[in-house]
Order: structure tokens, then C-alpha cells, then sequence
């Protein structure tokens, strides 16, 4: 990931964590430094992280003042417009999609999105020419809440088949692959929990989630349970007891009529 990304993130990071009046949490403050260990060398990662903390410092400052609850609120969306506009300026929409994931996940590190996080990354979104419909897809999978997804087919849920056993049966019938209003569904033996892909239509880019216990890698290295990965060209998820989960074939069922 280019270090634009890591500043722009760093920046929305500082920004999201003052837009209510309770301080940062641990659990927010160590998705920020996981973030910046997975993306960077010992001595990068020191360095934003004392950025992030800069940042921090400085929009917590307008806690300390007398300014009110709304107004520094407005000041914030101000703020994220203008990030956003430079982020427009430098990052392609690929990347424009990965930051508004990280945000997601940041404000949902607490398995609650309040109002006022629902508005920022909602303001990001549109700033990032995002459209309605794919930000509701992402939020769904971070969140883990596909209920309501009016385009199920944007989904492929991967499976040790643990659901219903009966492929013949009613799962089958209301889940059947080839029904348009439907997931998309494929076996994958041994697998615990599901692995959940999102394919983002406009540009084609791949997201996965996975939700489960087994032992799983992407590009040798271990993938963190409930934590966004991106899907690029020759991707392998790999473990030792499921089968190889291959780009390509991903990419062919999405794609096939």
C-alpha cells in the first residue's frame, strides 16, 4: 500500500476518533498500530504512528476548548471533505475503496457504529464517489450483516457446507446458486466458518472476510479472523486442510452467466 494511503488513513484515523466525546479506545488505538505493522518496516511504522498520534493530539484540542458538540462536528466534516479531495487527487479508486474499508473497521472496532461515525464514513464515501450501493456491500461485510443486501450475486460465501447437509433439500431450493436473488455458494471440505468474497462491480475489486477457526494464509501470511483482506490478481488462500482457494476461480464463477 502506497504511503499516500497510510497518511490519508492516518489522518481519517485522528479525525473519526474525536467525533464523540468519549476518548479513543485501546481496541481503536491498536487497529490503527496493527494497520500500520501489516503495511510497513519497523521504522515507517514508528514514524506514522507518531503522526497518527500528532494528528490525534492536535483535534483533541478542540475538546479541551469551549467549542460545542455540533460545531465541532461540522468543523470535522470540513475536514474530511478537504482529506478527501486530496485523496481524490492521488489514489486511484482501488485504493479510494481499501481506505473506506480501514474506516469501517475503525469505527466498528467496537461492533457498533453510532450516528455520528455512520456520517463521517458515510460523507467519505460519497466524497470518494462511491455509490450508495457498493458502500452498503462493504459496511455489510465488515459488519458481518448480509440481511439486508439487495444484490446478493455481489457475494460469494465459501463454506465446509455445515449449513444443512441436505443439498437436495430446502437450503438448496432457497439458496440455490443459480437464482439471481440469491448468494452465491461454493464447498470448500474441511473449512470451518465461512469465508465471505465481495466483488466491487464497477472496477473489480475483491474483498474477503473470514469468520471462522481454521488456519488460513494469503501471500504466507496469516489471515486475521473478522479482518478485511483484498483479493488481487494470482491470490491464494491457502490452509492445510482445505482446498487452495485460487483469484481466478473466483473471479470465473463471478463472471460466469
Amino acid at each position: 500500500m502506497s504511503e499516500s494511503i497510510i497518511n490519508a488513513l492516518v489522518h481519517l484515523f485522528a479525525i473519526i476518533s474525536n467525533f464523540t466525546d468519549v476518548s479513543i479506545s485501546d481496541k481503536a488505538r491498536d487497529i490503527v498500530k496493527a494497520f500500520l505493522k501489516k503495511q510497513l518496516n519497523t521504522a515507517q511504522y514508528q514514524e506514522y504512528l507518531k503522526v497518527f498520534e500528532n494528528y490525534l493530539e492536535f483535534y483533541q484540542r478542540d475538546k479541551s476548548t469551549s467549542i460545542k458538540g455540533r460545531k465541532r462536528g461540522a468543523l470535522s466534516s470540513v475536514r474530511v471533505l478537504k482529506i478527501a479531495q486530496q485523496i481524490n487527487e492521488n489514489l486511484q479508486q482501488k485504493d479510494k475503496f481499501i481506505v473506506l474499508l480501514r474506516l469501517i473497521e475503525f469505527v466498528n472496532e467496537d461492533n457498533e457504529i453510532s450516528a455520528s461515525e455512520l456520517d463521517f464514513i458515510t460523507t467519505v464515501a460519497e466524497s470518494f464517489n462511491i455509490s450508495q450501493e457498493e458502500f452498503e456491500q462493504i459496511k455489510a461485510l465488515v459488519t458481518n450483516d448480509l440481511s439486508n443486501i439487495k444484490n446478493k450475486q455481489a457475494f460469494l460465501i465459501i463454506s465446509g457446507n455445515n449449513k444443512e447437509t441436505e443439498s437436495n433439500g430446502l437450503w438448496f431450493d432457497e439458496n440455490n446458486p443459480q437464482k439471481e436473488d440469491s448468494f452465491r455458494y461454493l464447498e470448500n471440505e474441511n473449512l470451518d466458518g465461512e469465508i465471505v468474497i465481495l466483488r466491487i462491480e464497477s472496477h473489480e475489486v475483491y474483498f474477503f472476510n473470514y469468520h471462522g477457526n481454521s488456519t488460513l494464509y494469503l501471500h504466507g501470511q496469516n489471515i486475521v479472523p473478522y479482518t478485511g483482506y483484498v483479493l488481487d490478481h494470482g491470490s491464494i488462500i491457502k490452509g492445510p486442510k482445505i482446498s487452495p482457494v485460487y483469484y481466478s476461480d473466483l473471479v470465473g464463477i463471478f463472471l460466469q452467466s
